[in-house]
């Protein structure tokens, strides 16, 4: 099971949880959720990113900040323009000035602006996962806005969707898509307090939607069809490719002022098949791996029988006086045993491929090789 958290925090506040957007609050409440955001040219925005990815027994996390600023696109349409920076990856810092790339973000929560993911090939690639994360918080809070109906606590929306979206970048990341629909619901609203709490739920659609690059990968992983694959490129040439089924809940709370989203949570679930392949197709060099590590280890546990029986021999010709035959089989014995503790040492070239592959990769491997 893959397990992914999102914290985002304002800077100017501070608070626990699983996942959590803040940012601070103005103006004076209204007595029904924003059905649009109300922007103010200038506008400043600044948010603390936090993402934990638990992966069977081993857990990676980043950090990040992306502060922002409101103005108008060409179209004259409001967008906010967010700059990456101070990005920490598993607990050390990365200098993003070094990539030599533009680190910004362009977001917008207008009815009349289409959200999108963008060019991932043009950033740092530690500045995925904050970027397409916080991608995510903006595209359930505009799908929210369009829901007319939702006002009250206990109003529900059932949103099909269904189609593939992608967080490929075509070098680290080389398939990376998931399909959903959404059920958005109203939690609660306080008026006092000018807020109120919306929660989407992702669910896999009833049919396939997502690109599977390999036969393996077709078969369920749950109950429902597999909604969710990836495809990493090890920096020694191999790859993990994973495919399964995909849920997860966003937690928003927006200003019934301006619409404005004042936190968010997420908690995402992936039941995953995980596979470490030696070649693009993740299929085509599988079974010669397999077989060659599998000679490999028949080589040592025959040379290691053969070692033990020859020591076994030595030890009753000598119990049996018989010191000449025994000594003349001791060079025989030292030999194999020789042999044995070598295939220890450089058992195969192939499981040589197979440790450079594991170590190439900085997402958690598990599973089987292809």
């Amino acid at each position: 099971m893959k397990r992914i958290t999102i914290i985002l925090l304002s800077l100017a506040f501070v608070s626990s949880g699983v996942s959590v957007l803040e940012a601070a609050q103005d103006g004076s409440p209204t007595s029904r959720i924003a059905p649009r955001r109300q922007y103010q040219e200038g506008e400043g925005l600044a948010y603390r990113m936090t993402g934990t990815n638990r992966h069977g027994d081993r857990t990676t996390s980043y950090e990040a900040t992306a502060s922002g600023i409101v103005k108008r696109d060409s179209m004259g349409r409001f967008v906010e323009e967010y700059e990456w920076s101070d990005l920490i990856l598993d607990g050390a810092d990365v200098d993003l000035s070094s990539a030599g790339r533009e680190v910004s973000q362009l977001l917008s929560l207008s009815p009349d602006y289409t959200l999108s993911v963008p060019d991932l090939s043009q950033v740092h690639p530690g500045l995925i996962g904050p970027i397409t994360d916080l991608l995510t918080f903006y595209a359930d809070a505009w799908l929210a806005f369009g829901q007319q109906d939702l006002a009250v606590p206990g109003d529900r929306a059932v949103i099909p969707h269904g189609e593939a979206n992608s967080w490929a970048d075509g070098t680290y990341v080389r398939v990376g898509e998931d399909a959903v629909d959404f059920v958005i619901s109203v939690e609660s609203v306080d008026e006092p307090e000018g807020t109120a709490l919306l929660t989407v739920r992702h669910v896999p659609p009833a049919r396939r939607a997502i690109t599977i690059p390999a036969d393996w990968m077709e078969a369920p992983v749950a109950e429902a069809p597999n909604n969710w694959v990836q495809v990493i490129r090890s920096r020694e040439g191999g790859y993990v490719a994973s495919v399964g089924n995909e849920t997860f809940d966003v937690e928003l709370e927006i200003s019934l002022t301006n619409g404005r989203i004042l936190s968010a949570r997420m908690d995402n679930v992936v039941d995953v098949l995980e596979r470490i392949c030696v070649d693009e197709a993740l299929e085509a060099q599988a079974d010669a791996l397999q077989g060659q590590i599998a000679d490999a280890d028949g080589a040592y546990q025959a040379a290691g029988a053969l070692a033990d029986r020859l020591f076994e021999e030595i030890q009753s010709l000598r119990r049996q006086g018989r010191d000449d035959e025994s000594n003349a089989l001791v060079d025989e014995q030292n030999a194999a045993a020789d042999q044995a503790n070598a295939l220890v040492e450089d058992p195969n070239p192939a499981v040589h491929a197979l440790n450079e592959l594991l170590t190439g990769f900085t997402d958690p491997v598990l599973g089987q090789v292809c």
